[in-house]
């Protein structure tokens, strides 16, 4: 009965009403009780018997009432305990996010340092110290240099790049 602290008080007052029809019961059927109208000693004894089953339907209803009321706290604290959950990973979620936004806030302003440093540049090759024109036509290969390549503003700066990329490997080496 510990554990179920609600039952205590109605349980417990069932107890007295159920020892003393018991102990009734038993001066009925008792040897030095003498035996007088059978007829009214049996009414007597299903009297008492049927207070025994009311008070039994009444300990049971009692057991059955705590059980529901422990089932349906059980039910609001694990509904509780779900919300809880719910919210953590919401909470879990909405800090990646922010962490998100920060690293893009943080490459946006980068991106915009770059993008304001170079806005007067057409591009970022053009910082890279390259070799003159003299002295690519000089050290380059011819395939690099023939007059078609000399002709074409674009394809003269990328073979001037992957002659640059090509000397500067060699001399990483």
């Amino acid at each position: 009965m510990a554990r179920y602290p609600t039952l205590v008080p109605s349980l417990s007052s069932l107890m007295p009403d159920s020892a003393d029809a018991l102990d009734k019961l038993r001066d009925l059927v008792s040897k030095d009780h003498p035996p007088e109208d059978t007829a009214a000693i049996h009414t007597h004894a299903m009297a008492l018997v049927a207070r025994l089953k009311a008070l039994n339907r009444a300990a049971n209803t009692a057991t059955r009432v705590c059980k529901d009321k422990t089932a349906a706290a059980r039910l609001e604290m694990d509904q509780s305990h779900l919300q809880l959950q719910n919210l953590l990973y919401e909470k879990r979620h909405l800090e990646r996010e922010i962490d998100k936004c920060r690293q893009f806030a943080c490459v946006a302003t980068f991106v915009v340092f770059v993008s304001t440093f170079m806005w007067n540049r057409s591009s970022i090759y053009q910082d890279v110290p390259l070799y003159s024109l003299e002295e690519f036509k000089r050290l380059a290969p011819e395939e690099a240099r023939t007059e078609e390549v000399l002709a074409d503003e674009h394809q003269l700066m990328l073979n001037q790049l992957s002659f640059e990329l090509a000397e500067r490997q060699r001399y990483a080496l």
